[in-house]
């Protein structure tokens, strides 16, 4: 039983290891097109196609997912290269923040690298919607899945423009909503 105290500490030392090596879910077409997803979805058009086409390309969701991971662990980043640059990462880190002035004016500065996070998880949103969630996770998961996936997108629309507009209290709630959407679809579909 004494063995099962360490389980945590190791598991906290061993992951930054064993999440470094993302290279085998890293599909370069399907970053490339989730990523133009992205762009046209910024510019308010429509891309059902090429969600469509992204879908066809993975061979599973962790080739989409990728585009929340940071650089320095296999995955796509968003903004300029720094740290821990991932969409996943600064979601866990800032959005339950309450809405104090260093995190207000970071999300200011940092705005249009927060709306182009914004837009790709609206991408990622765009792919997941087209998955046929009967056939991977049963028929009784299909209203669910829809739900899930439909709020990340609704959240992911509303915070990209309020990061253009430097709207940053309303951003971080915007971003909280996208974080819990994330959280929620995780527990649901992942474990």
């Amino acid at each position: 039983m004494k063995v099962l105290r360490y389980v945590p500490v190791i598991l906290l030392v061993a992951w930054p290891f064993a999440s470094a090596q993302n290279d085998d879910k890293k599909n370069p077409k399907a970053i490339e097109k989730t990523i133009q997803l992205a762009q046209i979805l910024a510019k308010g058009e429509k891309a059902d196609a090429l969600a469509k086409d992204v879908l066809a390309q993975v061979q599973g969701l962790d080739e989409i997912m990728i585009l929340f991971k940071p650089r320095g662990r296999g995955g796509v980043g968003f903004g300029p290269p720094r740290g821990l640059d991932g969409i996943e990462y600064f979601l866990t880190q800032h959005a339950f923040e309450i809405a104090r002035k260093p995190i207000l004016d970071k999300l200011e500065s940092g705005a249009d690298d927060i709306a182009q996070l914004a837009w790709r998880s609206a991408a990622v949103a765009e792919v997941l919607g087209h998955v046929d969630a009967g056939k991977r996770f049963g028929p009784g998961k299909v209203e669910l899945w829809k739900k899930q996936v439909a709020g990340l997108a609704a959240a992911s629309r509303e915070a990209a423009p309020l990061a253009q507009a430097k709207k940053s209290a309303e951003l971080l709630v915007a971003l909280q909503k996208i974080h819990q959407s994330c959280t929620a679809c995780h527990y649901h579909f992942r474990n």
